[in-house]
């Protein structure tokens, strides 16, 4: 997958389900998907659209110890390769990395939210913590922390429905310049990995020249 996707949210929906989601509730226009985690729970609105975006460059905190190579490199993929790369800190006190992000492809339109995922193993011996991290404009701004599971891989996410820099509704410029990025926490010097982070963009496009298919349940 490139690291910046324009989906339907039939193309997303059926993407995710070809990933192992699966749908809990089906009806007209809007469905539920749950991650294979079983921590997430998705909403799908078929009538909108998703731009997925993944890091491309650093952005303005580097603070984590990457596997090898660039911080956001380790992060970057598609399929999470788990292990093989990742960004990690065996500190009891937070350290955030920031990523910057592709531009926008898509058309015109208005969105809905932003939602941020990031998978994170918790240490062999002691589980650390984890939060999301944005930066908008001026401000960063961390999510609600994750208390990471012991020994093992799992997806997170949270979603912003406004910007928090001045508690808008996000705008495409505002998505352009958008940092995403993870912070981690250990336990007693345990070391926590991040292996994955992206976001998507949720929003709805101009009603012209549009069709978009459904499923009734």
């Amino acid at each position: 997958m490139a690291i910046s996707l324009h989906e339907t949210c039939l193309e997303y929906f059926r993407r995710r389900l070809s990933e192992g989601w699966k749908c809990i509730s089906l009806e007209g226009y809007n469905a539920v998907l749950l991650s294979p985690d079983g921590n997430i729970l998705r909403p799908v609105d078929f009538r909108n659209d998703v731009e997925t975006l993944r890091p491309n460059a650093a952005g303005d905190e580097t603070t984590l110890t990457p596997t090898a190579g660039a911080n956001w490199e380790m992060v970057d993929e598609a399929v999470a390769d788990e292990e093989t790369t990742t960004v990690r800190s065996n500190n009891n006190a937070y350290r955030r990395d920031l990523y910057a992000l592709p531009n926008h492809t898509t058309e015109a339109g208005t969105i809905n939210f932003v939602k941020i995922y990031f998978r994170c193993w918790g240490g062999s011996d002691d589980a650390g913590w984890a939060k999301p991290s944005q930066k908008s404009g001026i401000v960063v701004t961390d999510g609600t922390e994750v208390a990471l599971t012991k020994d093992t891989w799992v997806t997170y996410s949270e979603q912003w429905d406004t910007n928090p820099e001045d508690s808008e509704a996000f705008e495409w410029a505002d998505i352009d310049a958008f940092q995403i990025g993870i912070s981690l926490k250990a336990a007693f010097d345990d070391v926590q990995r991040c292996t994955q982070v992206y976001v998507e963009v949720d929003f709805t496009p101009p009603a012209a020249g549009r069709s978009h298919g459904y499923i009734i349940g």
